[in-house]
């Protein structure tokens, strides 16, 4: 779903380039029409689901053990799925509690600060194999490719997933780790710029999808 977001994109890019020139008088027509687009994907791409907190622990106590420092690692940094599994333990700092992102969505680098219990983790994984290479590797021992497994067990063992559509609800995604992040986020700072710095959004249109959640009372 991904490639064809980007299609989109590029579509509605170009759709943009034509209009201008039509105003602008250097071409007659627009090629660019609206059933090009995939509407299913663009929808999907609006799509905010998030895990409450309760559900969070649910998750994370389901996961394979494998899976479960990703799956933490996500929840409690809000990085993007690449952004963690490409990490590697060059870029990560236990001493000050913070790892780097070199490579990032937004091209530009980004400081992530470890929580506690990530930490944790990180240490155990640390001392168990050594500090070199990624940092999270699947059970094989290689690189991750994808998280899908680990996730959808999660989900099924955990009961969320039975819940979820008991209630109409769709299935999450391992993306909508990073939401339940930054919906925690929002809630608990009541700042929007925090909640766009920290995930590392690119675009100030993706933080005010959580500006609902800064004006809760708790």
């Amino acid at each position: 779903s991904c490639s064809r977001i980007n299609v989109n994109r590029d579509l509605a890019l170009l759709r943009a380039v034509f209009n201008w020139g039509i105003e602008n008088g250097l071409c007659s027509r627009q090629p660019i029409k609206r059933g090009m687009f995939d509407r299913r994907a663009e929808e999907q791409s609006k799509r905010m689901e998030f895990l409450t907190d309760p559900e969070a622990e649910r998750y994370l106590a389901a996961c394979p053990p494998q899976f479960y420092p990703v799956a933490l690692a996500a929840l409690e940094t809000g990085c993007r799925r690449n952004e963690i599994l490409h990490l590697t333990w060059a870029d990560v700092d236990l001493n000050n509690n913070v790892f780097t992102l070199k490579d990032t969505k937004a091209g530009k680098q980004r400081t992530v600060f470890i929580t506690p219990r990530l930490a944790e983790t990180l240490a155990k994984i640390k001392e168990s194999r050594g500090a070199f290479g990624r940092v999270f590797l699947s059970r094989s021992g290689d690189a991750y490719k994808d998280v899908r497994r680990g996730h959808e067990a999660a989900l099924k063992d955990s009961g969320i997933e039975d819940e979820r559509k008991r209630a109409g609800k769709p299935s999450l995604r391992f993306h909508d780790l990073r939401h339940t992040f930054a919906s925690a986020l929002a809630k608990s700072s009541h700042d929007l710029n925090i909640v766009r710095r920290a995930p590392g959004h690119a675009d100030i249109a993706t933080t005010m999808r959580y500006a609902h959640l800064t004006e809760q009372q708790y």
